[in-house]
């Protein structure tokens, strides 16, 4: 710098005679092939195999294994890192390139993942191992950081509908303290289950899944029910279709179906005197419409109701009458009123109700409710009082399931069964969150018998009351531990 102007401090330097040499243009390798591969993706649920469906991976050949599992992980939001990539029979290594697997522009990959209680047990202790003691939250949080999906939706993948913290309070590797989540001191982790076992309970959850076409026989029911309200001399206010058809727990044979009818002007009370009469008028005014029906008989059940014998896959269908109350507390009104009465007409003024509380259960639930249906189906009984019926079974693995979350679905038809060998001992009522009533509401003297197995939508019915079922064949097949013939 001088007089405020700013010079070179020395000359600039020549340009070198020489010219710089031009950059080398890297080759590109044309082995490496970008792919866009279809991948199949399966899970091993504890209660069935659910195929998700193929997705599409963008990726190139030089890729590993474990970098497409990363990436179908990632696109399906699987939680669990008990996986497999195969081509065909071959098994991939993780850390083998697609080119070297042999995977090419037209391949197609299979994706199997494994969704257990112990690999969710491990992988959050594999968090706790790292980080120390956490909150729930925080344990949570971090789990859906590390394998993009809470611990929570995880284990309601597992289809129990189980919370997370019952989970870690009742799991052996887990010790909860005051909030605080940690490893359980020197605990052992449960044995694994042995996938024998369960394969069979699988398997045959698969079958009555697919023997069971349950669009094909909602549509007949439909029909059915559209058919009885055309036909009937009543002023029909409405239909509710009910039953495992309706529930999604129907099974080939025993689909369990129901069609209620609304009745306009019928009494709110008196039902054990009416009904019987007006079905006996009901099967008379359909005897010459059988056929329009797709019935082979239509006949009195005895306790006001109608047996719809179809030709079909449909089966029996129970047909009930009830009066179209404006709420459902004006049917429990009336239900209060009817005394003895009250279980068959809960089962018709209620139909919404228990259709509803059964289809929220998770699939777990509803898959071991169909594989107790295919284990009565198998079995012989006496009498239809000493068959128990669908709203029995159906309850029956609802409340035991919601006590203790089995591990797969070999272990929660255990659990079913080992209650039903005692089921005279049952008192099964349901917290605030799963019935439509308060505890004020269940009549004192109902909440002494036993068996009791309450209703989780009427206060006021015992559905192992001794008027309609008989225990003692179901106890004995119960506890003779067959659930395969």
């Amino acid at each position: 710098m001088q007089d405020g102007q700013v010079r070179l401090a020395c000359p600039p330097l020549e340009p070198s005679a020489r010219a710089a040499a031009p950059l080398a243009k890297i080759p590109e390798d044309d082995s490496v092939q970008q792919l866009s591969l279809v991948v199949n993706v399966a899970i091993a649920l504890p209660y069935e195999v659910c195929h998700s469906g193929a997705v599409t991976v963008t990726a190139s050949s030089v890729d590993t294994v474990a970098s497409i599992k990363e990436k179908v992980c990632a696109l399906e939001q699987i939680p669990f890192v008990e996986h497999t990539l195969s081509l065909g029979d071959k098994l991939l290594d993780d850390g083998e390139t697609l080119a070297r697997c042999g995977v090419g522009a037209a391949s197609a990959l299979d994706f199997w993942v494994r969704a257990s209680e112990d690999a969710l047990a491990h992988q959050m202790a594999a968090i706790l191992r790292s980080r120390g003691p956490l909150s729930k939250a925080d344990l949570d949080d971090l789990f859906s950081c590390r394998h993009g999906l809470g611990a929570s939706g995880a284990l309601k993948t597992l289809g129990w509908g189980e919370k997370l913290l019952p989970f870690l309070q009742r799991h052996p590797l887990f010790s909860v303290t005051s909030g605080c989540v940690a490893l359980a001191p020197d605990a052992m982790p449960p044995p694994p289950p042995e996938p024998a076992a369960n394969r069979r309970f699988l398997d045959l959850h698969a079958e009555l899944r697919a023997d069971c076409p349950l669009p094909k026989l909602s549509d007949s029911l439909d029909r059915l029910a559209e058919t009885l309200a055309s036909t009937a001399f009543l002023n029909i206010r409405r239909v509710v279709t009910g039953g495992g058809l309706a529930n999604g727990t129907a099974i080939r044979g025993a689909v369990g179906a129901k069609v209620v009818l609304f009745v306009e002007g019928l009494p709110p009370t008196g039902h054990d005197r009416l009904l019987p009469g007006l079905a006996s008028s009901m099967s008379g005014a359909l005897a010459d419409r059988v056929e329009e029906l797709g019935a082979a008989t239509v006949e009195p059940d005895g306790l006001g109701g109608l047996r719809v014998r179809t030709s079909g896959d449909l089966g029996e269908v129970q047909v009930l009458f009830s009066p179209d109350y404006a709420c459902s507390s004006d049917a429990l009104e009336a239900l209060r009123a009817q005394g003895d009465a009250a279980q068959h007409a809960a089962a018709a003024s209620l139909v919404d109700q228990k259709v509803r509380f059964v289809a929220r259960q998770p699939e777990g639930v509803k898959a071991a409710v169909r594989v107790v249906k295919s284990w009565r189906e198998g079995r012989r009984w006496s009498c239809d009082a000493a068959r128990p019926n669908d709203d029995l079974l159906e309850l029956v693995v609802a409340h035991t399931l919601a006590q203790r979350a089995p591990r797969d679905l070999a272990d929660a038809v255990s659990s079913v069964l080992s209650v039903l060998g005692r089921f005279d001992e049952l008192r099964a009522t349901w917290p605030l969150a799963s019935r439509s009533y308060r505890e004020g509401d269940i009549p004192k003297e109902l909440l002494k018998q036993r068996p009791l197995l309450l209703d989780p939508v009427s206060p006021l019915v015992n559905v192992a009351g001794p008027r309609h079922f008989r225990p003692e064949e179901m106890i004995a097949h119960a506890r003779s531990g067959a659930c395969f013939d």
